[in-house]
């Protein structure tokens, strides 16, 4: 229909604006290209969908009295390095390769997204993500799956 492909185009145009904001937001990132869902691995995915059923247990936990930001760039950085793939939560863009510059990197993304955050890391091993409930953030970690 022509009235979808026309609300196809503009939905993707903002979410291409978005995107390039998104990218030159936080300065303590050196963002490079967006990635596709078609170049992240499937087992990403799988990983991700046990993380938010009910019975999964997290990897470690947050109040939110405590400086979440730190608490998310420390764990970042001992579980997939200075180099990975952001969620960015866009359809059309959902992952940013960025490698770290500075410290304090995370409090200017959770400014920009939120605390509920996705990485992968480069090398594609390793996916953690953050979920933020109302008193506490929660951090799940997950690693590819042998291969056969």
């Amino acid at each position: 229909m022509l009235g979808e492909d026309i609300r196809t185009r503009r939905i993707r145009l903002q979410q291409k604006k978005d995107a390039a904001e998104l990218k030159s937001r936080p300065s303590a990132l050196d963002c490079r290209e967006f990635h596709g869902v078609d170049e992240t691995p499937p087992w990403v995915y799988e990983a991700r969908r046990e993380m938010n059923r009910a019975a999964s247990s997290p990897d470690a936990s947050a109040s939110a009295e405590n400086d979440v930001a730190l608490w998310i760039e420390r764990l970042v950085i001992e579980n997939v390095t200075g180099r990975f793939f952001l969620g960015t939560g866009i359809e059309h863009f959902p992952w940013l390769d960025c490698q770290v510059r500075e410290s304090g990197w995370a409090a200017q993304v959770v400014r920009v997204l939120g605390a509920d955050l996705m990485f992968v890391s480069h090398d594609r091993k390793t996916f953690i993500s953050f979920y933020e409930e109302e008193y506490e953030t929660l951090f799940f970690r997950a690693t590819r799956p042998n291969q056969a």
